[in-house]
């Protein structure tokens, strides 16, 4: 088994390494990858896919497992369609964002680090800006184990008077501490314009918390660890049954799923598109559970 470095930039100029024990040894306390990740635009362009074929077969590799978010999906069924290198995914995304998985690797730890930053509050209100790019699953998460007042998330919109009164109820019952969570891809905009706009309603000292690159960092959770060792070892199963094209799923019960990787980002034909849809209906309804729970 070898690891391109720097994920598409490496099967393009060949440059990869043996990854025997002693080079993945110990490695699972650690964030981040031992490989190294960037942005490759060279790849997408129409003689990447062939040249990275050519380093991949070079390099003896019989099949490739993609780990990341839609954009490295992309690029894994492009060159699988193109030159037909056999390939499978392994969703690796703090966003939580993938169709077809209920976790990927890195959503439990960038929540916790989350947490751990906004659980305390010593009579103030802060407004917290978490990451997630259009996704709410970071803020929603963090907002219920951090007993937040209010979260702000893109699947939800029209949340900001509701807000307004629901923290001027929680100071109403005496309340000192208040923690109001925004994602940053919310239509109000980032944690600085949303706190402006409450502070035209309620004049009240406050600050705002950009956690920014902060959630992407750390030594996994127990969960992530658990989540890569066994989506890693289904993927090279995957492959090693004859079968390519697909992403691995982990739902909340465990089992191990397959979807067509093709289906893991948004696409304009309407089927994908609302299976696409199921993961952000799902948590829409935990907003609304959640509301209807602490804040009436």
């Amino acid at each position: 088994m070898v690891g391109f470095l720097g994920r598409y930039t490496g099967c393009l100029t060949g440059n990869y390494v043996e990854l025997h024990d002693r080079v993945v040894g110990n490695i699972v306390q650690h964030g981040g990858t031992i490989i190294g990740t960037s942005r490759c635009p060279e790849f997408m362009e129409s003689a990447g896919p062939d040249e990275a074929a050519r380093q991949i077969r070079a390099a003896k590799v019989e099949g490739l497992v993609v780990i990341g978010g839609d954009g490295s999906f992309r690029g894994a069924a492009a060159l699988e369609r193109e030159t037909g290198i056999p390939t499978t995914g392994v969703p690796a995304t703090i966003d939580n964002d993938i169709y077809g998985t209920d976790e990927t690797i890195g959503f439990d730890t960038a929540v916790n680090t989350a947490v751990r930053a906004t659980s305390e509050s010593t009579g103030m209100l802060f407004y917290v800006e978490l990451m997630g790019r259009t996704s709410g699953a970071i803020a929603m998460h963090t907002a219920l184990a951090a007993g937040a007042v209010g979260v702000l998330v893109p699947e939800s919109t029209g949340e900001l008077e509701p807000l307004v009164e629901r923290l001027r109820a929680s100071m109403g019952r005496g309340k000192r501490s208040h923690i109001i969570i925004v994602a940053e891809g919310d239509q109000a905009g980032g944690a600085f314009q949303v706190a402006q706009a409450v502070s035209s309603y309620i004049d009240h000292d406050h600050r705002v918390v950009v956690l920014g690159h902060t959630q992407r960092g750390g030594s996994p959770t127990a969960r992530d660890r658990v989540v890569a060792a066994q989506s890693g070892a289904r993927a090279a199963q995957v492959l090693i049954e004859g079968r390519s094209g697909v992403a691995i799923g982990i739902p909340r019960d465990g089992r191990l799923l397959r979807s067509r990787m093709a289906k893991s980002w948004p696409t304009s034909t309407l089927s994908q598109r609302m299976m696409y849809c199921i993961w952000r209906r799902n948590l829409l309804a935990s907003a609304a559970r959640y509301r209807t729970l602490v804040w009436q």
